[in-house]
């Protein structure tokens, strides 16, 4: 086993370079590789912590016959392995399909179907798995349907809520096509037992496309759906395509609320649902004016916990200096001459991403300039190649405070990641980003004024923490120079999983970073800010 550790106390001095560099102060880092048991490559199901240290549950494909290696490893607390298990046993089974993999609280609950050949019925199960004794109980049935011919299979979906305490079955039975769709809800807890359930649960309705963008579980085991309706395009009857409305479906067990979502002589153009770890329920994203097709501003709504009405509102425009911020005065004139002749003057390709509290009860919206340009290539013999690329640019953040005020909008240009990977959370009450970029702009030197052969020789990356203040201010700092001899090996970690995480406990930030560097190989990092 390939093992790296390393641990470091920031705010050092290198003498590959003559300038100094900004580091990030008291800042504890370790990195270690996972065991490859039986093939090349790994995925990483699950990771958390325990008292004792970590454990991250694994899988290895199974070459020729498919299926999983599945393997459970532990590490202490400085990411030392300390054990390692082959539950595969427990988890294959000629009998069953293996399914999801779920985390409740501090055990797994494994999902499978099984066909029942004489009835002609299949069977979901959930078992739990106990990683302490590493035990997988009896699979116990929780739905059962009729399968006719070839059309086999359960639809479901699987959910859990922010403190990890429930878990969310959304089942989808099978519809003829006359009848409209219907939908099952169960809630389990901790223990796999069920707290409440709903069936046949409606949402399509006659003249209209009804689809679900979202579904996410409170905190205080409530359903909550993102929901989007139109009235389709019907050309022999002459009706255009209505436009887009949204709403928020919420459902207990006590029954089921609706709440349109409108915003006055604005249309939706990029909407997300969000559930905080503290319970709080969000949707939120941005707005553009009737007929623009840029994005002008923002918008924020806080659900009650319960209904899912709404209780707060906010929206915001973008200014035109904050649009046009980083433009060229060429592309500024140019926009300008466009919008006098009626083209909208607005952000381009920003897609919603998420929601972070701060320590002040204020939140942070965060956006991401995201577009993907394809370019087709034809040789002298006729074949064509074509290359997809996906471009991760601009971060937009919007600072909202506790009484509901806009309090700025800022812009972080990082312009790319590596395959758009970071991750972003609260840190001292700002908002923290861990990138992976250049060194170059950590060092005290002017850019612009190095030579050629001080940027090659400077060049290089490095792992990066940026913070932005309730001010919009922005700061980066190093956390690791790969061109230090002594780290560059940590390189190959150079690309975070957006599934990392984040524990806030004791007065210290400790973030788990999920890393990958090609061929399927996967490896666990921690960083702690004291």
């Amino acid at each position: 086993m390939l093992k790296l550790t390393i641990l470091l106390i920031a705010l050092s001095t290198f003498s590959l370079v003559s300038y100094s560099q900004r580091m990030c102060e008291n800042a504890k880092i370790e990195f270690s590789d996972l065991n490859l048991e039986k093939g090349k490559k790994v995925t990483i199901v699950s990771a958390f912590k325990t008292d004792e240290g970590y454990v991250v549950l694994k899988k290895e494909p199974i070459r020729g016959p498919g299926g999983w290696h599945y393997f459970l490893e532990n590490f202490d607390h400085d990411l030392n392995s300390v054990s390692l298990h082959d539950i595969s046993e427990q988890f294959e089974n000629d009998d069953y399909v293996i399914g999801q993999v779920m985390k409740v609280k501090n055990s797994y609950v494994l999902f499978s179907t099984k066909q029942i050949p004489e009835s002609r019925k299949e069977d979901l199960y959930v078992q739990k798995f106990n990683w302490q004794d590493n035990e997988l109980s009896k699979p116990e049935r929780i739905y059962s349907q009729p399968y006719e011919g070839r059309k086999r299979g359960i639809n479901y979906n699987l959910g859990s809520s922010q403190d990890e305490n429930f878990l969310l079955i959304t089942i989808h039975p099978p519809s003829t096509g006359r009848e409209k769709e219907k939908m099952i809800f169960k809630v389990m807890d901790e223990n796999i037992e069920e707290i409440w359930s709903e069936e046949n649960v409606e949402l399509d309705e006659e003249d209209r496309t009804y689809s679900i963008l979202q579904t996410t579980l409170g905190n205080n085991g409530a359903i909550y759906i993102l929901g989007r309706k139109f009235r389709p395009r019907d050309r022999k009857a002459g009706v255009k395509r209505g436009p887009d409305e949204y709403e928020i479906v919420a459902i207990t067990d006590e029954g089921q609320e609706t709440t349109p979502l409108k915003l006055d002589n604005k249309l939706i153009d990029n909407i997300s649902l969000f559930a905080s770890e503290n319970g709080e329920i969000f949707v939120g994203g941005y707005y553009r004016v009737e007929d623009g097709v840029g994005i002008d501003g923002i918008f924020l709504y806080t659900l009650n916990k319960k209904t899912g009405e709404i209780e707060n509102e906010i929206s915001d425009a973008f200014s035109k200096e904050f649009i046009t911020e980083g433009w060229s005065e060429r592309r500024v004139n140019k926009a300008k001459k466009k919008e006098d002749k009626g083209t909208d003057l607005g952000l381009r390709n920003l897609e919603f991403r998420r929601i972070v509290s701060h320590d002040d009860g204020s939140t942070s919206m965060v956006g991401e300039v995201f577009y993907i340009t394809t370019h087709t290539y034809t040789n002298g013999s006729g074949g064509t190649t074509t290359t997809t690329t996906y471009h991760y640019t601009d971060l937009i953040i919007s600072r909202i405070s506790k009484e509901g005020e806009v309090m700025n909008h800022a812009r972080y240009p990082k312009h790319h990641t590596y395959y758009g990977a970071y991750i972003y959370f609260n840190l001292n009450n700002e908002l923290a980003i861990i990138l992976n970029k250049s060194r170059i702009p950590l060092l005290d030197g002017d850019e612009k004024e190095m030579s050629k052969i001080e940027k090659k020789k400077n060049g290089g990356d490095a792992l990066t923490l940026i913070q932005i203040s309730e001010n919009g201010e922005t700061r980066s700092s190093g956390i690791i120079d790969y061109k230090n001899p002594e780290y560059i090996r940590f390189e190959r970690y150079k690309r975070i999983a957006p599934d990392s995480f984040v524990i806030e406990e004791n007065g210290k930030t400790e973030v788990l970073l999920k890393t990958y560097y090609g061929k399927g190989r996967f490896g666990i990092g921690r960083i702690i800010f004291e």
